[in-house]
């Protein structure tokens, strides 16, 4: 079925969340090179999971602490 506006922002958040620890939770980090519609898989309640992330590139990480 289709998503309200409230779903769809709701959507949007929680793959952003999952970008940002791909990116920064995790050491190295993980940076993908496609996200695609496809790629998202959504839970029961409406929670973003991100698949097939194709081949990711392992970054240090360079923060200083």
């Amino acid at each position: 079925g289709n998503l309200n506006w409230t779903q769809r922002i709701s959507t949007a958040v929680s793959i952003m969340k999952g970008l940002q620890f791909l990116h920064n939770g995790v050491v190295p980090g993980i940076l993908g090179n496609e996200l695609k519609a496809t790629n998202i898989l959504l839970d029961q309640n409406l929670v973003a999971k991100i698949s097939s992330y194709n081949l990711p590139v392992l970054v240090e990480n360079t923060r200083k602490e």
